[in-house]
């Protein structure tokens, strides 16, 4: 991975609906930190999306209620950040870290194994 680094607001919203943040090429986004403030009556309710993985669920019951979350998720080159905002009058900032990246990578590295639960030598030992 290559220099520089840049601070970055990917999305700051403030309406209902879906947004989305689409990340270049030859770089790749790391979401450091999730804002939300519920300024609407309730309910509301946000989603955030990282590299099509849902990262995070806000849920709100009261007008003037904020929330942050803290995180570390990495969407590569082509990859999309999304937030879904399901009320009017809730604001959502999603900020992290823009890598440039010349590795070309369009996803994560390595393989990933699949065991379904339904095998029972593929549940955790009993006890923990």
């Amino acid at each position: 991975m290559s220099w520089p680094i840049y601070t970055e607001t990917f999305l700051r919203v403030t309406a209902q609906g879906t947004w989305l943040w689409n990340v270049p090429a030859g770089h790749r986004a790391v979401v450091k930190a999730i804002t939300v403030m519920a300024l609407a009556a309730p309910p509301s309710n946000v989603w955030v999306i990282v590299g099509g993985v849902y990262t995070s669920y806000f849920t709100f019951q009261a007008a003037g209620t904020f929330r942050e979350q803290s995180l570390l998720a990495v969407a590569y080159a082509g990859q999309k950040i999304e937030v879904l905002i399901g009320t009017a009058g809730t604001h959502v900032t999603v900020s992290g870290y823009l890598f440039s990246d010349s590795s070309g990578r369009h996803a994560a590295p390595g393989d990933v194994v699949h065991r379904s639960l339904d095998r029972p030598e593929h549940r955790p030992a009993a006890g923990g």
